[in-house]
């Protein structure tokens, strides 16, 4: 077969039409997918996050778990409850409207939503934040540095803006559509010393376990269930302290109606060291369990009430 300059140029005109389809296509299936943004919080997500401070405590951790949706003045809210050993618990109410997410901290109409994130922000974007400090509104600049999109297992395709304070250019923000911040999903305010601020440890939504700190891949274990239900308060009836722990550790659960309450504490690997069930119990159960048989190391208490189940980390030290 006699092959022509012709038949060659034809072959790499249609290549070429063939690639740009191809190019065209995936630049309208990312566009689709991100032509709404994921909102914060996605159904049953929850943060876990490693605070780190020069003052005691030092290093301890917080969580940040979607409870229920709610309205206030007219206008649709997540609620969602901080909660941590250090700092008690604190309930605020957040919103997804178009590309941004905004938090309020009062139940009133009088008081202002704040901007907590912009999605639609571009390179080179300024983005002026007010995080709260020591209950102060302080105002930082951000600039965007880069923007890309990374996948997970839920298959959600999430874009990522990358960010740095005007104030510290050496010290870097991450934003991750759908779950915030990888230094903190509410106050991801910057820290000039790597003996403050906080990092998120791991990121649950309905489908698992979605996120973990690369550093810290241990946090999360994905055997371990953690559930949380969005029709009741049960983080607010479960205590754990101290954590750290030597000894005895005690655990506290209310249990508003008769139900029966099993205890479990799991190891690292994934393995029930201890069980506990009480049978049909109403109002507050305290258990105090000696620990100081168990290694050293990071464990997880699960309990379940009736259909619900929560969890929290301790270290034995």
């Amino acid at each position: 077969m006699k092959i022509t300059i012709a038949t060659i140029a034809l072959k790499f005109n249609n290549a070429l039409k063939k690639s740009f389809l191809i190019l065209a296509f995936k630049i309208l299936f990312i566009s689709i997918l991100n032509a709404q943004m994921i909102p914060i919080p996605e159904p049953g997500a929850v943060w876990e996050n490693i605070k780190m401070s020069d003052w005691p405590p030092y290093n301890y951790e917080q969580s940040y778990i979607y409870l229920r949706d709610t309205t206030i003045c007219g206008i649709e809210y997540k609620i969602l409850l901080s909660t941590s050993d250090n700092e008690g618990n604190f309930i605020f109410y957040i919103r997804t409207q178009s590309d941004t997410t905004l938090i309020k901290y009062y139940i009133s109409c009088d008081s202002s939503d704040i901007l907590l994130y912009d999605f639609s922000i571009n390179v080179s974007d300024t983005f002026i934040y007010l995080p709260i400090q020591y209950n102060l509104l302080v105002t930082e600049y951000l600039v965007v540095d880069s923007i890309d999109y990374i996948t997970y297992t839920d298959n959600k395709n999430r874009k990522i803006i990358y960010l740095h304070n005007i104030d510290l250019p050496n010290i870097t923000i991450t934003w991750i559509e759908g779950i915030g911040a990888l230094s903190s999903l509410l106050n991801y305010h910057i820290c000039p010393t790597p003996i403050c601020g906080s990092e998120l440890l791991c990121y649950y939504n309905q489908s698992g376990l979605i996120y973990t700190w690369e550093i810290d891949t241990t946090s999360c274990q994905d055997s371990i269930p953690v559930g949380y239900s969005s029709n009741n308060e049960l983080e607010l009836n479960f205590k754990i302290y101290p954590n750290p722990v030597k000894n005895i550790l005690t655990i506290k659960i209310k249990s508003i109606n008769a139900n029966n309450i099993i205890i479990k504490i799991i190891n690292i690997q994934g393995k029930e060291i201890f069980t506990d069930i009480i049978n049909k119990y109403s109002g507050y159960y305290i258990r105090e369990l000696d620990v100081s048989k168990f290694s050293q190391g990071i464990y997880t208490v699960q309990v379940i009430i009736g259909d619900e189940k929560i969890a929290k980390k301790f270290i034995i030290d």
